[in-house]
């Protein structure tokens, strides 16, 4: 589990990636940091692996496609969340 100042940081990173218009950084930089947390959300949600696996997947296509068009109502945290609910 991340700490405050790790997902803080992680935030800012994506957001300076977002501004520079580097999207391939800034989802990378997502995935990397919040995939297993995601992927363990959707274990728990499913209790299968390879309906999780699935799931995670979908998830990762529609982060890279909804990247560019974040508003900042939430952190990156949340939307992600959100994103792998859906």
């Amino acid at each position: 589990m991340m700490t405050a100042e790790q997902r803080s940081a992680l935030e800012q990173a994506v957001l300076e990636a977002l501004s520079a218009q580097q999207i391939e950084r800034a989802a990378t930089t997502l995935v990397e940091g919040y995939g297993p947390e995601i992927l363990g959300f959707l274990f728990v949600a499913t209790g299968r692996q390879q309906d999780s696996s699935d799931i995670f997947s979908d998830y990762c296509e529609d982060l890279w496609r909804g990247l560019p068009a974040f508003r900042g109502e939430s952190t990156f945290r949340t939307w992600s969340y959100r994103l792998a609910y859906h």
